[in-house]
């Protein structure tokens, strides 16, 4: 168990206070990342912020192997797709444009809100949608391996994976469990505090993956966020950019306990 000195909390006591009734944008952040640089450094905090990502990781590790599954077998379904659209030679506008989607998607050029089941299942779903619809070629012999049908042109439910009910169970569960948890606030400030740190690191990492749109997106936060922290003046547009009230929610004084019951310190 770790043995915090007194010294040490009333420290800590101190950065939240000033954190919680911040009164500009840069004040909030320049205190905010000296709260995270404590925990980063100081010998007695840092496997302190290690629990938290382990307790993360083991709350996700269930989501996280569903979600593996199910989108292996999207991947064979798309495969699948992609095979018969080729070797058929199909000039179904709809479908190839599905296809090139899936294909954007996976190699970071194509950006949407939604996660990568509901995204690449889309993709796939899209395609086979468009050869049931497709008036001038029957595609439900190849179509109909892929779902349950009321008839040979409208479809009742996709079925691309055996573990898709499970995994959105799990993520229905996580979704509303993560907002008490310590590692999702905890994740949030992190990720603040890491980008401003080692945003060369990260750029270079989206880069080399050729997740293109996604390094857009961490260009334009990092900007908002270097603005707000080098701006002489309170730059109180720059602050919209970011959920403050998510930011605060958690209170590592308080997530010790939450910590300790779980035996990860």
């Amino acid at each position: 168990m770790v043995n915090i000195n007194e010294s040490t909390i009333d420290y800590l006591q101190s950065l939240y206070d000033r954190i919680s009734k911040y009164e500009t944008p840069k004040t909030f952040f320049l205190s905010l990342f000296e709260y995270l640089e404590e925990y980063e450094n100081n010998p007695i905090l840092n496997p302190i912020w290690k629990s938290i990502v382990k307790l993360g990781n083991k709350d996700n590790a269930p989501l996280k192997r569903l979600e593996k599954n199910v989108l292996a077998d999207i991947n064979r379904a798309y495969q699948e797709v992609k095979q018969y659209v080729e070797e058929n030679a199909l000039k179904n506008t709809l479908a190839l444009h599905a296809v090139e989607s899936y294909e954007a998607y996976k190699n970071g050029t194509l950006i949407t809100s939604q996660g990568p089941v509901e995204a690449l299942g889309g993709y796939v779903t899209y395609a086979l949608l468009a050869l049931l619809e497709d008036n001038d070629h029957d595609h439900f012999p190849f179509v109909k391996k892929f779902g349950t049908f009321i008839d040979n042109k409208h479809v009742k439910e996709w079925n691309l994976s055996a573990s898709y009910l499970d995994w959105q169970e799990q993520k229905n569960y996580i979704d509303r469990i993560k907002l008490a948890k310590v590692w999702y606030s905890w994740d949030q400030i992190a990720f603040f505090y890491n980008l401003y740190k080692d945003y060369e690191k990260m750029r270079k990492e989206y880069f080399n993956k050729k997740q293109f749109i996604n390094l857009l997106g961490l260009n334009d936060i990092f900007r908002d966020l270097n603005e707000t922290l080098s701006w002489k003046k309170d730059p109180k547009r720059y602050l919209k950019t970011f959920n403050v009230g998510e930011l605060l929610r958690v209170n590592m004084l308080d997530s010790l306990q939450t910590l300790m019951n779980n035996q990860l310190i």
